[in-house]
């Protein structure tokens, strides 16, 4: 399967270390610009650019009809989007945060929210701390918290 890489950053560099260089049709960032050409190659696009950079390269992946797996936080992503993937005739994943504990903490969340059921008034309240050079505060994983959990509650956060 070849594979096109959009932002090559901390976990998108990550991911171009750990591919075969012949599955690469492209490494794109800043310097390395994608265009729909660069993208006609690519079995699957993988997208690990910040929020703020979803926007310029949105149109691009969607109107390539490839499939594509985002690990973008901090972008809304349109109300409509599944009928645009629909009318593309394509796929996404979109995830917030990619580590393998995510999956185990998700569930646990879950458990938590409708084990309060039993509680009188609860309270939750979200404190999320990442390193100084995450974007996005509160994160994608916090808020991802926040919806698993189904429950309105403050999210605060750290860098550090």
């Amino acid at each position: 399967m070849k594979a096109a890489l959009l932002g090559t950053g901390k976990t998108g560099g990550r991911i171009l270390n750990l591919l075969d260089p012949s599955e690469v049709t492209g490494a794109f960032n800043d310097e390395n610009l994608p265009t729909p050409e660069g993208l006609d190659a690519a079995d699957v696009i993988i997208v690990f650019v910040p929020g703020d950079a979803v926007s310029s390269v949105f149109d691009m992946v969607l109107e390539s009809g490839k499939p594509a797996v985002w690990g973008s936080t901090g972008f809304e992503w349109p109300g409509n989007l599944d009928q645009q993937l629909k009318n593309a005739d394509t796929r996404w994943v979109i995830a917030s945060n990619f580590s393998l504990g995510m999956n185990v903490v998700r569930h646990c969340i879950q458990y938590l929210s409708r084990a309060s059921a039993i509680l009188n008034d609860p309270e939750f309240h979200i404190h999320e701390v990442h390193h100084t050079a995450k974007k996005d505060a509160p994160s994608g994983t916090a808020k991802s918290w926040k919806k698993w959990l189904g429950k309105d509650c403050p999210i605060t956060y750290a860098r550090e």
